[in-house]
């Protein structure tokens, strides 16, 4: 399983209801939210296609100034142990408690 699954399918199991794909007044795309968090897949900024890094560090600044916290999955392999902490950090910032990755 994809580990941004795994982080979906953790928060939904937990009793969070999660909209995939979204959008908001802002019209940038989520790959998911939860309440006010959103939570996006590291893009590649390898490929010709997508989207450069300012573009993307843009989006990260206005979705913050929309009153938005963006979580943003880490590039690599995720152990069961990372996937239940950010997890458990995305819990934190729906609460309050915590500030985003």
């Amino acid at each position: 399983m994809e580990k941004f699954d795994s982080i979906i399918l953790k928060l939904k199991k937990r009793g969070h209801v999660v909209r995939k794909r979204a959008s908001n007044l802002l019209t940038f795309p989520f790959d998911a939210i939860v309440g006010n968090v959103v939570i996006l897949k590291t893009p590649s900024f390898s490929m010709p296609t997508t989207v450069s890094k300012m573009a993307f560090q843009r989006k990260i600044a206005m979705l913050e100034k929309g009153g938005y916290k963006p979580f943003i999955v880490p590039n690599g392999r995720l152990s069961e142990e990372q996937v239940k902490a950010f997890v458990d950090s995305i819990e934190a910032a729906l609460d309050g408690k915590e500030e985003p990755w």
